[in-house]
């Protein structure tokens, strides 16, 4: 995409941020719809609002339409992220809800498997364009759910209650109450902020450190309005998911670049390692499903993230002579470092009530995947200079060998 949009390197990295800078937004709305219309519908449109973004991104002609449609699907993920949790964890009886967890996550692993592999085939022969337009399955898997998937039985009782009908939702809370006005000028200028933070707008402490408190007073500001009694444990769990996204989320994010950049390993290698990766991430999930159940939500999701701390190091430092090592370490890591986010749905859903779960879930959680966003510094190099360390290497210089690849520092 740099080479054929002649982005630098700075400008290629904000197109995986922009997706970020519209999730909290799209877990408020989409969990607001899944809190009032149910968690089916909201899945299935948060599901073809995220395919239709990727269509956008198959036909991008540039930059801004590029970053639009990242914007769309990052609106579109986090929708899916709320409705879906929510929906598999009231769907499975309460002593089971770890397993339903970590089931559910492990499908983002196993897609990342799948992904790999058809990268492999795929854009060497047709380009980046054609992976994306393979969006088209999801859409169709979209509206199959719409009929034969039920509303979960939980959901389908607080409904009949009349509990769901009178508790107001997230949207309504924040944009039809008595500060509509100033919610709705402040979410216009939490988005400016956003973009100027994660578009590399804006450098140095001095500027971005004020505006990332002004971000995270409006969010608190937010949930105090929507969960006035609780508002303290949602910012306690919004600021675990944060912490949690800027330990892992740049690594799943720029590993396929960083092992063909700097180890300049060939499209089949980085497919072989990702293949790793996401299978690690995968039976990881999986994995804590059980561990949940054995020891604890907590416990165990404290203990996988400590187990996986020590490899981080290596995998980092081996050259791409050890290409094998470093998928059998990147396996070992993301399984209990990544893995462990099965558990992630099940810990969240417990801190809300079922009448505001989706949208609650939604907003905290996307609000904490704030911290997986790569905010990068421009480069001083010479534009030509940079363009060489694009993902897809151009003509500028010749592609290097496995020796001097092995001997450059990673």
């Amino acid at each position: 995409m740099a080479d054929e949009f002649d982005l630098n390197g700075v400008q290629a990295a904000t197109l995986i941020s922009a997706a970020f800078v519209s999730r909290w937004f799209g877990g408020l709305v989409l969990g607001a719809i899944a809190d009032t219309l149910g968690r089916r519908d909201a899945m299935v449109l948060a599901i073809v609002t995220f395919s239709f973004g990727s269509l956008l991104c198959a036909v991008s002609t540039g930059y801004v339409m590029m970053f639009t449609a990242r914007l769309l699907i990052g609106f579109g993920m986090a929708g899916e992220y709320s409705a879906s949790a929510t929906y598999v964890i009231e769907s499975w009886p309460q002593h089971l809800r770890n397993k339903a967890s970590a089931f559910l996550i492990s499908g983002f692993s196993i897609g990342g498997v799948l992904v790999a592999q058809v990268y492999r085939f795929v854009v060497p022969a047709w380009g980046w364009r054609a992976l994306f337009a393979i969006v088209l399955v999801p859409i169709v898997l979209a509206l199959w759910l719409r009929r034969g998937l039920p509303e979960p039985e939980d959901f389908r009782r607080a409904k009949d209650s009349g509990r769901v009908d009178a508790t107001p939702d997230m949207f309504t809370t924040l944009y039809r109450g008595p500060h509509r006005i100033l919610n709705v000028l402040l979410t216009l200028a939490t988005f400016a902020v956003l973009l100027a933070i994660f578009g590399g707008y804006v450098h140095g402490a001095g500027t971005v450190a004020p505006m990332s408190v002004f971000i995270t007073a409006v969010f608190v500001w937010f949930l105090v309005q929507f969960e006035p009694q609780r508002w303290p444990t949602a910012v306690a769990v919004t600021v675990v998911v944060f912490t949690v996204f800027f330990f892992a989320w740049p690594i799943t994010a720029l590993l396929p670049t960083y092992l063909k950049t700097d180890l300049g390993l060939s499209p089949g290698e980085v497919s072989d390692i990702l293949f790793w990766s996401g299978f690690g991430t995968a039976f990881g999930a999986i994995l804590a499903g059980f561990t949940g159940d054995r020891f604890g939500t907590t416990r165990a999701y404290w203990g996988s993230l400590l187990i996986s701390l020590p490899l981080l190091w290596p995998i980092f430092t081996l050259t791409s002579d050890h290409a094998p090592l470093i998928g059998l370490l990147l396996f070992v890591q993301q399984c209990f470092g990544a893995g462990v986010g099965g558990l992630v749905p099940k810990w969240m859903v417990s801190w809300f009530s079922i009448e505001k779960r989706a949208a609650a879930l939604g907003f905290t959680y996307n609000v904490g995947a704030l911290g997986g966003g790569e905010r990068c510094r421009p480069s001083s190099e010479p534009r030509s200079r940079r363009r060489c360390r694009s993902v897809e290497r151009s003509s500028c210089s010749p592609p290097r060998s496995r020796e001097s690849s092995s001997s450059s520092s990673p």
